[in-house]
C-alpha cells in the first residue's frame, strides 16, 4: 500500500472510533424482543363474555367442524351490519372461573379459534370464509371484529413492578400439568401494572422460600394483557407445573 501523502495526516488507530462524519446520530440499540407468531390466537379472560357481532348458524354440507378455507354461514347480532371484506375472529366463550378461596368471580375465558372474512350478504345469509384457523370451528360459535391493526408478533421485553405476586389461574387447553409454551392466564393484570413483554418466575408450591431453596421452576412473559388478568407463555420450565402454581415478578437479565 503507498504512504499516505505528507499533506494528509494520519489517525492513530485509538482515535479512529472518535472521529464521526459530519451529521452523525448515534442509533440506541433495539431493545430485546421474543417474536411469537401465534399471538393472533391467544384468547384471554374477560369479566363478562365479549357481546358477538355475529353467530355460526351453518357448515358447509353436512359437516359439524369447519378448517381452513372453508366456508360457513353466520348470522348476524340486531343491529349488526356485515359487508363484505370485514374480518372477524372467531370465538369461544368458556364456563367462568370463579376464585373459590376468595370466592370472586374472576371472568369468562374466551378460546379463539380463527379468523373469518366476510365474502357475500344476501338477506339474511351471511357467507363467510376461513382465512386462518387456529382450532376447529362448530356451529354456535361466536363472531367478534378482528383487531385493527393485528397484534404485533414482536414482543419487546420489558421489566415488571418488583415484588408483584399472583398465580396461575389455568392453562389456555384443558392441561393437568403445564410445561414450556404453555399457554396460561394469570390473576393479575393491567390495573396491577402488567404489562406485555414482562418476566415472572412460576414458584415451587412446595417449597418454603424461607430454607433457602430457589423456589422458581419456571418462566412465564406476558403475552396478551386485560384489566383484571393477564395470558403468559410458560418458558424454562424445570419440572411440570400445577395450575394455581404462585408467581412473582422478575427482571430480564441484562
Amino acid at each position: 500500500m503507498s504512504p499516505l501523502p505528507a499533506s494528509v495526516p494520519a489517525v492513530p488507530p485509538s482515535a479512529e472510533a472518535s472521529i464521526k462524519p459530519s451529521g452523525f446520530q448515534e442509533v440506541a440499540a433495539a431493545p430485546p424482543s421474543y417474536r411469537f407468531p401465534g399471538i393472533e390466537a391467544i384468547g384471554f379472560i374477560r369479566p363478562q363474555p365479549v357481546a358477538p357481532a355475529a353467530t355460526i348458524s351453518r357448515l358447509s354440507g353436512d359437516k359439524t367442524i369447519a378448517g381452513l378455507w372453508e366456508s360457513i354461514w353466520v348470522r348476524p347480532s340486531e343491529g349488526t351490519i356485515l359487508l363484505p371484506g370485514q374480518q372477524f375472529v372467531v370465538y369461544r366463550a368458556l364456563a367462568r372461573i370463579v376464585d373459590k378461596a376468595g370466592k370472586k368471580i374472576i371472568g369468562y375465558p374466551h378460546y379463539l379459534l380463527g379468523i373469518v372474512e366476510i365474502a357475500a350478504v344476501s338477506g339474511e345469509s351471511v357467507k363467510a370464509e376461513v382465512v386462518r384457523s387456529f382450532r376447529e370451528m362448530r356451529v354456535g360459535d361466536k363472531l367478534m371484529p378482528r383487531a385493527v391493526p393485528a397484534p404485533d408478533a414482536e414482543i419487546v421485553l420489558v421489566d415488571a413492578p418488583p415484588g408483584l405476586a399472583g398465580k396461575i389461574l389455568r392453562p389456555e387447553e384443558d392441561l393437568v400439568l403445564l410445561g414450556d409454551y404453555s399457554v396460561v392466564f394469570i390473576n393479575r393484570g393491567r390495573r396491577d401494572g402488567v404489562a406485555v413483554g414482562q418476566r415472572y418466575e412460576i414458584c415451587d408450591p412446595t417449597l418454603d422460600p424461607g430454607t433457602g431453596l430457589s423456589p422458581a421452576i419456571g418462566d412465564l412473559l406476558v403475552l396478551r394483557v386485560e384489566e383484571t388478568t393477564a395470558t403468559a407463555l410458560v418458558t424454562g420450565a424445570k419440572r411440570e407445573i400445577p395450575p394455581g402454581a404462585p408467581i412473582i415478578s422478575a427482571a430480564w437479565e441484562k
